[in-house]
């Protein structure tokens, strides 16, 4: 049997629905559990990311509480995967754990209603975690606003609702209360973040899921081993990962506390969501897989050596890193530790006799159906890189210029179809998390930013960024394709624009991140097979 993962706005998003009151009476059962146990609200974050000071700090850890074991926490905690090809297994998994214990929690909850009378018209088996999706094209407006079950402070009997809490800030949260006060610029500022921060195009129309150090991340992100601390992140991360948890903000605009957030969980249901409208949109769209050689024939010697490369990488992601194993704990209190290739097909995941956990989502379609899918390069070359760093001090805005030089090739930087264009933003610090940076390319001096969408190149989530950076540590970097805004611009590089100008404003130009630093900028173009 596969559970089936609803959208939280199936029923107005609100406790009618009965899936988000049974969602938030088990959460509930878990918050009531001490952090020690595995099957906690508390140790389930923290296997996303755990720091005692910040967490104390917001109120869930208090002085001397007694906390699990060493050899506990570095078997579970802080294992969560940013800035690396596997970001998506990893969540997946962090995922199945959490459904799989809220859900004996719902079971045990019904039990103990039924003793005493409560008729419960609900089954467990029913329940699966919903997904909230901000960028449903059907439900544009609703679907972005962060529905009522996690917003109400009571369940409709009076009792607090575990669901909702305190610590959100962002855009999501502040702009509809703008808007509905006539706010000037509330509504404005609302479209751009539908229209930009949202946008599923850079992912969703990624070719492949691995991807390349010198221009695209893909879609699932770049090879990496063990990685607790993002450092490039994919296309489907970048945006609307990352984007979204910064729009939150609060608890889920930081990597160490987002977990705590019941949001946190219906968001990673979405993105896992996306996983499979991507795999699902077109038929070269396909995980990391092993490829079978071709007859042993001298003719073939060379194709099957390539092939023999190429299946010594994707077994380094079906396999997982080998420094350790992904560990969560399931309801029993076992250890699950598992392997990308063991949650590739969610329709098939028996752990054992005891667990079957396979599900399915309601809807998997492709809302950029009329857009193809980008063709895969397969030449890249660096076309320029700025000279100097650059950053936010105190201002609302910088820019940094890009020198263009003469490629390789020796015909200039002219836009063709047979061309992707990416602007990499390396070295990304920040002592703060939870902010947005918007980036545009070539946007005229003083400019706003609002008119001219066709100029935005995307934003810089600071999710992560803060550990990245600490102790000196290189921060991260940003990738984004830009192929369309120099098509728009009929940009000519050495034949004609000298300098690409890339442009930095906060979303919140009052409140700019006057710590965020940019070592460097580069643009690349890749050469590809035009379909």
């Amino acid at each position: 049997m596969a559970f089936t993962r609803r959208n939280v706005w199936a029923k107005n998003g609100d406790f009618d629905d009965p899936v988000l009151y049974w969602y938030a009476r088990g959460v509930r059962v878990l918050r009531a559990r001490t952090i020690s146990e595995p099957t906690s609200w508390e140790f389930l974050a923290a296997l996303h990311g755990f720091d005692p000071v910040i967490w104390h700090v917001e109120g869930f850890l208090t002085l001397g509480e007694k906390l699990p074991p060493y050899w506990v926490q570095s078997l579970y905690w802080k294992q969560c995967q940013h800035g690396s090809w596997y970001f998506l297994p990893w969540h997946r998994g962090h995922l199945l754990s959490f459904e799989t214990i809220v859900r004996e929690a719902i079971k045990q909850e019904m039990i103990e209603d039924e003793k005493k009378g409560i008729k419960v018209n609900y089954h467990w088996t029913d329940w699966a975690l919903p997904y909230w999706n901000p960028a449903d094209p059907k439900d544009d407006y609703r679907a972005t606003q962060i529905p009522p079950a996690f917003t109400n402070e009571y369940m409709p009997d009076g009792s607090e609702n575990p669901l909702y809490i305190k610590q959100r800030d962002g855009d999501l949260v502040t702009l509809p209360q703008e808007i509905a006060k006539g706010t000037p610029g509330a509504k404005q500022k609302y479209e751009l973040i539908q229209r930009n921060l949202l946008s599923l195009k850079q992912a969703l129309t990624q070719p492949s899921f691995i991807g390349t150090s010198n221009s695209s991340t893909g879609f699932g992100g770049l090879k990496t081993s063990f990685s607790h601390d993002p450092v490039a992140f994919g296309q489907i991360e970048s945006n609307p990962h990352n984007n979204i948890h910064g729009l939150v903000g609060g608890l889920m605009g930081d990597g160490v506390t987002a977990g705590l957030d019941p949001l946190f969980w219906s968001h990673h249901a979405n993105i896992d969501r996306l996983w499979e409208v991507w795999l699902k949109s077109d038929p070269e769209h396909k995980n990391p897989y092993k490829k079978e050689p071709l007859p042993d024939t001298p003719e073939n010697k060379a194709d099957n050596h390539t092939i023999k490369l190429l299946n010594q990488a994707q077994e380094q992601w079906l396999d997982g890193p080998g420094e350790r194993g992904f560990m969560v704990p399931l309801t029993s209190g076992q250890v699950w530790e598992f392997k990308p290739k063991d949650v590739v097909n969610t329709l098939a995941l028996k752990v054992d006799y005891q667990y079957d956990l396979s599900y399915q989502y309601d809807d998997i379609s492709n809302p950029l159906k009329d857009i193809p899918t980008t063709p895969a390069g397969t030449k890249s070359e660096l076309l320029g890189a700025s000279t100097t760093s650059t950053g936010l001090k105190e201002a609302n805005r910088t820019s940094i210029e890009i020198p263009i030089g003469e490629p390789a090739t020796g015909e200039g930087v002219k836009y063709s179809s047979e061309h992707r264009f990416f602007l990499h933003l390396v070295n990304i610090t920040s002592n703060k998390d939870g902010r947005i940076i918007n980036v545009f390319v070539n946007l005229p001096k003083g400019a706003s930013g609002y008119d001219y969408p066709d100029l935005y190149a995307g934003s810089i989530s600071f999710f992560g960024v803060r550990q990245a950076s600490a102790g000196g540590g290189l921060g991260v970097t940003e990738v984004f394709e830009i192929t369309d805004i120099l098509a728009r611009l009929r940009f000519g590089g050495w034949e004609g624009t000298k300098n690409l100008k890339v442009t930095f404003i906060p979303l919140n130009e009052d409140n700019p991140a006057d710590d965020m630093n940019v070592e460097q900028v580069l643009l690349y173009r890749e050469t590809c097979a035009v379909k």
